[in-house]
């Protein structure tokens, strides 16, 4: 997540790096942090996203989460 959110400078995968689940990088993960994060990176939390999200046709699918 963070390489991610880093490359593409996204403020919800960088949020998504910094919880428990994808943290325990050990320290590989801080170089990481210090090779390719900006400082003061925005960090947004995901539940300001929408719980669903449709693609008119001609796909025609419903992406869906749960919060």
């Amino acid at each position: 997540m963070l390489l991610v959110g880093a490359y593409y400078d996204d403020p919800y995968l960088l949020w998504m790096a910094d919880s428990d689940i994808f943290k325990d990088y050990g320290d590989v993960g801080e170089v990481f942090e210090l090779l390719f994060l900006k400082p003061g990176a925005e960090r947004r939390p995901i539940s300001e996203l929408p719980l669903t999200k449709f693609f008119p046709p001609p796909m025609g699918e419903m992406v869906a989460r749960t919060g």
